[in-house]
């Protein structure tokens, strides 16, 4: 955070297949840069397989209206998984204080919403690794009760240099899980580093879980992949995180006294 000016927040959003899923970027990319107070504030990095030529051209024609916006696509190898490398890669070139990593499917309705962020920010600055909660239509949970905790939450650069980003082990979904988890964990021994926007931040998420559309081929392989993973995934890589961060805490309090 630089001076009186916002945070410069990282959108990370991986775009795959677009001939198999209905076209959504577009309404995405314009939520964020016109919802901005300031589009100084943010960066959009837009993550497609490298041989994906498809996408890089629908791609290109999204982000045709925001030339003067700070744009950057980034490149991988073919992989099936939304998740793997897609966010690590684009984690890898982010220049933010903080990391929104989020989907074509997903629209800011929030107006100012990095003003909001940024203000909020300055009343909780003790917070040393900040990981902020929001709010709105399909993102804190399923219609059916499940998953009731943010699946879209920004987490801050800082946490992921004293820790990790993206957990390995995990195939598919659950990482909003295990962000959840670990940060639940900050709060049981006293380092709440939760910063809770649902009131003030709204998203909208359209997904198949919720009507907007059937289940398409990428999200059906994504199920699959699920499958085929630990259902202990998450629990491991929770565990790990936490143990890392428990003997930074130790370490520093010894080094203290």
């Amino acid at each position: 955070m630089n001076g009186t000016h916002p945070p410069l927040i990282s959108f990370l959003i991986p775009v795959k297949k677009v001939e198999t899923r209905p076209p959504m970027l577009l309404d995405c990319v314009s939520s964020i840069f016109e919802n901005a107070y300031s589009r100084d504030n943010v960066e959009l990095l837009i993550g497609i397989d490298v041989d994906d030529e498809v996408t890089t051209e629908y791609v290109k024609e999204c982000i045709s209206d925001y030339q003067d916006c700070n744009i950057t696509l980034y490149f991988r190898p073919p992989a099936l998984n939304f998740i793997q490398n897609f966010y690590e890669v684009g984690y890898g070139k982010s220049k933010g204080d903080l990391i929104w990593c989020i989907g074509e499917d997903v629209e800011i309705l929030t107006k100012h919403y990095d003003k909001k962020i940024k203000s909020r920010l300055e009343i909780e600055k003790g917070k040393e690794c900040p990981y902020i909660v929001v709010g709105g239509e399909g993102i804190n949970g399923l219609p059916d009760g499940r998953n009731q905790y943010c699946n879209f939450p920004l987490v801050s650069k800082n946490f992921v240099h004293k820790g990790t980003f993206f957990p390995t082990k995990i195939n598919s979904w659950g990482v909003d899980a295990y962000f959840a988890l670990v940060f639940h964990w900050f709060e049981q021994i006293g380092l709440n580093q939760t910063v809770d926007m649902k009131g003030e931040i709204e998203l909208r998420h359209r997904s198949h879980h919720l009507g907007d559309f059937e289940k398409d081929e990428l999200y059906a392989k994504q199920d699959e992949r699920d499958q085929e993973g630990s259902p202990f995934a998450i629990m491991e890589e929770v565990n790990t995180t936490i143990e890392h961060f428990y003997l930074q805490i130790v370490v520093h309090k010894n080094n203290v006294v």
